[in-house]
């Protein structure tokens, strides 16, 4: 060995251990921010807020909660403003679950499907309850403002590069995001992705498998910054939790006073009680079930699942 490369040797050991140091200390910043987010979900599980949309930390966090059931919908998540409202009504967690709503106003199946999609391996086993609109199957063609409000680049991202769909389902999901443009106009990367997902062809799908590592790169990225937003949103927004406690809940007595109070604006309590009844969400055993209720704006039907 020469003279030369003896001395470039020690350089580069020093630089693989900084390297190997460098990730440890990613990795356990890392874990010490996620116990954080799980730390105070009670806190932040039934409040509903832009990171929790656009982000995916917190709704990781509900996941591996089993005393909270996610609710994904649009705007009836919002209204009414009433003590009837799910989120509101299960707080303190009456019946042994807590009920984290995640969505907006206008957000579609499509929007909800990408999250579900990003979560992956985190929704394994889990409850979830969606809320769906009737406009979004009986209009012909829905507006896209809805859609641009809510899409997440973060877990459009994870979602496409991630390991939870199989190949032919992101390809149907790829070809219905590409009808709107407009969200990928800064984002060439993610519509090349996509573009590639979309055609079919064997060509295609190589050049797409090759992008696979700069996508994970972004995905570590994405995830970086929305922990970091996740902590800065605990240390200064975050409510005091609330006091959890069981009780027995007189429904039909409840339901009536609902009615009488404001007729029409029972709020998805009401719903979430028809389908999933008086069992928190890690006791229930049944694959499925559906139940739909008329609201101010029209009839919305909650369905729930396991994943």
């Amino acid at each position: 060995m020469s003279a030369p490369t003896r001395k470039e040797m020690p350089h580069l050991f020093a630089g693989i251990i900084a390297l190997r140091l460098a990730a440890i200390i990613f990795f356990a910043a890392q874990q010490v921010l996620i116990h954080l987010e799980h730390s105070t979900i009670v806190s932040t599980a039934p409040e509903r807020f832009a990171l929790k949309n656009q982000g995916l930390a917190f709704q990781r966090a509900a996941a591996h909660s089993p005393n909270v059931l996610m609710i994904y919908g649009s705007s009836e998540l919002l209204m009414p403003a009433a003590p009837e409202r799910g989120n509101i009504f299960f707080r303190t967690a009456p019946t042994g679950f807590q009920l984290s709503p995640v969505g907006g106003g206008g957000a579609n199946p499509l929007i909800m499907l990408q999250k579900v999609g990003a979560l992956g391996s985190a929704l394994r086993g889990k409850r979830l309850a969606f809320s769906l609109s009737p406009g979004w199957f009986c209009t012909a063609k829905p507006g896209t403002q809805g859609y641009k409000g809510n899409f997440s680049p973060m877990a459009a991202t994870e979602m496409v590069f991630g390991n939870a769909l199989d190949f032919g389902l992101k390809r149907d999901i790829a070809a219905r995001m590409l009808q709107f443009p407009e969200t990928l106009e800064q984002r060439p990367s993610l519509e090349f992705a996509l573009r590639r997902l979309a055609s079919g062809h064997l060509l295609d799908r190589v050049i797409f498998c090759a992008l696979w590592p700069a996508g994970k790169i972004q995905t570590a990225l994405y995830e970086l910054e929305d922990h970091r937003a996740a902590v800065h949103h605990t240390q200064r927004q975050t409510k005091p939790p609330p006091r959890l406690q069981g009780e027995t809940v007189d429904w039909p007595q409840l339901i009536a006073k609902a009615s009488k109070a404001r007729p029409g604006m029972l709020g998805t309590s009401n719903n979430l009680r028809a389908s999933i009844g008086k069992s928190p969400p890690a006791r229930v055993t049944s694959d499925s079930s559906a139940a739909s209720k008329d609201h101010r704006h029209g009839s919305t039907l909650i369905c729930s699942c396991v994943v």
